[in-house]
């Protein structure tokens, strides 16, 4: 049933299921479905997350933008694949906020800057209590 060809449905009609991930399956071959963003179909594009390496790699992923009524390709987005400065930092967001990069020494470090970023506005305040505020405070008293 996946493999038959797509027919436009009639006005108002949803396209089914199957060809709709029959067409993200058709634009991203080598990827495998990880998400579908509205799997009833009623809103009037669904977007299909196609991992290309392993499960729920968010960094090397395809994106198809699918019309949910006539289960046509709209667009499809490679991520992973930069080629420009925009695409670059659009694909850096997600590894870099989680640090999830370049193996377990910078997951260490990813740490220890987070925690020292807190660290240092918690002393920071404190430092701030006592050379200020607390003086303050009394001598208004």
């Amino acid at each position: 049933m996946l493999n038959e060809p797509m027919l436009a449905p009639e006005h108002g009609a949803r396209a089914s299921l199957e060809s709709v991930l029959a067409a993200a399956q058709q634009a991203s071959p080598h990827g495998r479905l990880f998400a579908l963003s509205d799997p009833s179909l009623t809103t009037p594009v669904v977007y299909a997350q196609m991992d290309l390496r392993a499960p729920g790699d968010f960094s090397h992923r395809d994106i198809v933008t699918i019309d949910s009524q006539s289960a046509h390709v709209l667009t499809v987005w490679h991520y992973g694949q930069n080629h420009s400065l925009g695409d670059w930092l659009i694909w850096s967001m997600h590894p870099l906020h989680f640090g999830t990069l370049w193996g377990m020494p910078f997951k260490i470090m990813w740490f220890l800057l987070g925690v020292g970023l807190a660290l240092l506005s918690i002393t920071g305040l404190l430092m701030y209590w006592n050379r200020y505020l607390r003086h303050r405070i009394v001598s208004a008293d």
